[in-house]
């Protein structure tokens, strides 16, 4: 019966998919993904969408999403290369956009494949403390982007430009931002207009001012393997920052990694953060949730805590604090932060608090060890006579 069912949803699926331009198919990839990357829309030059990283191919990337979009959903596949932006995209309900990525964590030797050559206008003066204003990518509902990374030509560590947020997932639900890495972003990634179930999986950013913040949350968002660094800039081949000593200056003078406020029983894990101004900041709202593997290190401000649910609070267990001046800074006026078996270098000050210096031992540290990917074989069910032929 279960096999009879989704060999019907399947096919529902697929007939949405049905159309000369529409043709479903298998990702060519460089690198390795997460999946068989199966493909509906390919982005390519028919469609104004030139790898050479010199032709604006704003206009011509939303064009494949909207012919994606305008099919019922799926994927638009951008191969590896360089593709310049100058405008922004949106990302409607739906549709996910996939490139081909290499963890840049993964290689001695910095090796990239979709790469988003981004120039955008900056934020005007009275935009700046505007945390919506102007994104590269606005995310809809069930919406995705998926093995991507993106590049800031014109930004500099020692005159930093103000751009809006990479990434926005403004008002959704269920939306995914995996396998991501953001070079040079001023601002990495939003989810701040109320939102539920989203999904944050690894991802690699160097940001100059937020890294990522989330608010408004009012159910159950996951993430896990985040790593800011400013190491992400500095040892990005051919993208790493001339000035090394003015980025890791302005990173520590004025960065800040993981921004929280209202989240309503949040799940975070495996969250790395380095050389940041203040690694992890929740803001004077209603925060509530677990947090596993912690590790942050080489900051100013180790963990800068206003406040926290009031029956709630949040738990962080495993991991490491440290901060130049301040490990933890606790000032909740009602919520309380536990530390349960975290190693911490710095000062702790404040209230509503409380450290456990619990062994951990028996619980082992989160391995993924290693993907193997399957056969990518494709099958298509088009008809009522499906004879699983591969296509």
């Amino acid at each position: 019966m279960e096999k009879k069912m989704l060999v019907i949803i399947s096919a529902f699926i697929l007939a949405l998919c049905a159309g000369s331009v529409f043709a479903v198919s298998i990702a060519k990839t460089v690198y390795p993904s997460d999946g068989v990357p199966i493909v509906n829309v390919l982005a390519d030059g028919s469609l104004g969408v030139v790898p050479d990283g010199r032709t604006d191919c704003s206009e011509g990337l939303q064009k494949a999403i909207d012919l994606c979009d305008s099919k019922g959903g799926g994927t638009v596949f951008l191969p590896a290369g360089e593709y310049l932006l100058e405008g922004s995209v949106s990302i409607p309900q739906g549709v996910v956009l996939r490139g081909d990525w290499q963890d840049p964590q993964d290689t001695e030797k910095p090796a990239f494949g979709t790469v988003i050559i981004a120039r955008p206008e900056p934020l005007a003066p009275e935009e700046k403390d505007d945390t919506m204003a102007r994104p590269l990518f606005t995310l809809s509902g069930n919406s995705g982007i998926i093995g991507l990374t993106v590049y800031y030509p014109l930004q500099s560590a020692e005159n930093p430009v103000p751009y809006g947020f990479t990434m926005l997932m403004d008002k959704v639900s269920c939306s995914t931002l995996r396998r991501i890495t953001l070079i040079n972003s001023y601002r990495g990634v939003s989810a701040e207009g109320q939102h539920e179930l989203c999904q944050l999986e690894k991802l690699r950013i160097c940001a100059l001012d937020k890294a990522v913040l989330m608010d408004a949350s009012t159910d159950v968002g996951y993430t896990s393997d985040l790593r800011i660094s400013p190491d992400f800039w500095l040892k990005a081949g051919k993208y790493s920052c001339p000035s090394p000593a003015a980025l890791k200056s302005w990173c520590l003078g004025n960065a800040e990694g993981l921004v929280m406020g209202w989240l309503d029983d949040e799940t975070l894990s495996e969250i790395y953060i380095d050389g940041c101004k203040t690694g992890m900041h929740f803001l004077p709202k209603q925060f509530w949730g677990l947090l596993y593997e912690v590790h942050i290190k080489n900051c100013k401000t180790g963990i800068l805590c206003e406040n926290l649910h009031d029956w709630a609070g949040a738990v962080m267990s495993r991991g490491e604090i440290e901060g130049t001046e301040d490990a933890v800074v606790c000032n909740s006026r009602v919520g309380m932060l536990k530390l349960c078996g975290m190693k911490i270098r710095g000062r702790v000050s404040g209230r509503r608090y409380m450290v456990n210096d619990a062994d951990l031992s028996f619980a082992p540290p989160l391995t993924h060890g290693s993907y193997k990917e399957p056969a990518r074989q494709l099958y298509v069910v088009e008809t009522a006579g499906y004879s699983r032929q591969p296509k």
